[in-house]
């Protein structure tokens, strides 16, 4: 199953704790990974599923690709503004995301990204909030037998 995240609000919460980094490693992460992504993602790895990331935010690749790797985090496909807006733009705007055009089997986020009752709604798992974020949504994540 390929799993993409969205980053604000979802894996990156300035309000909420974070991840914690050594200290010459803080000086290169310009935000931080919201408490919990480590153990999830560790989670999704064990079954075999790598995390993308789909974010419409003007971030660019490589600065994702690092802030992942500083927590020791590996990530499958990153897929940013610069990438979401040429295909969006072929659905006619209809969608703030749209995962099925990048493969991705489910896409976890803080906000509804599509309109109820879509073809893709049902591939949206919408992230809680609390301190056991990463526990229940591993729960609905979980590779099923």
């Amino acid at each position: 199953m390929n799993v993409s995240f969205d980053l604000d609000g979802t894996l990156i919460c300035p309000d909420k704790p974070v991840e914690p980094l050594a200290w010459p490693l803080r000086l290169l992460a310009r935000e931080r990974l919201r408490m919990g992504t480590r153990e999830l993602f560790a989670r999704l790895g064990q079954s075999g599923i790598v995390p993308s990331i789909y974010t419409t935010s003007l971030r660019s690749p490589t600065s994702v690709r690092l802030l992942f790797r500083l927590h020791g985090l590996r990530l499958d496909r990153i897929v940013t503004a610069h990438h979401h807006g040429e295909k969006l733009a072929r659905r006619g705007g209809e969608y703030a995301k749209i995962p099925d055009e990048y493969g991705f089997a489910v896409h976890v986020d803080d906000a509804p990204v599509c309109p109820p009752g879509s073809p893709m709604d049902s591939r949206i798992v919408l992230v809680e909030d609390g301190p056991e974020w990463h526990t229940k949504l591993w729960t609905q994540l979980r590779p099923r037998e």
